[in-house]
């Protein structure tokens, strides 16, 4: 990583696409998306395992509660 502060970033005016190039990571959708791509063998797999099951699971609009349950 580039081990540059908010402050210095603020100061020197880098840009958060500035220093995406010169640490060469790239967007986080692209990556999401080229994983999604490399998993393809898992999406092809029977529907009786739970790997389908779990990958094809698409979060609702559903909030958690912010404490920790009874035990």
């Amino acid at each position: 990583m580039l081990e540059v502060s908010r402050v210095a970033q603020a100061r020197d005016g880098f840009r958060s696409s500035d220093m995406r190039q010169r640490s060469r990571i790239g967007e986080a959708l692209l990556y999401s998306r080229q994983s999604k791509i490399r998993g393809g063998h898992v999406m092809r797999m029977n529907d009786n395992l739970w790997t389908r099951a779990v990958s094809d699971w698409i979060l609702q609009d559903v909030k958690r509660a912010a404490v920790r349950p009874p035990t």
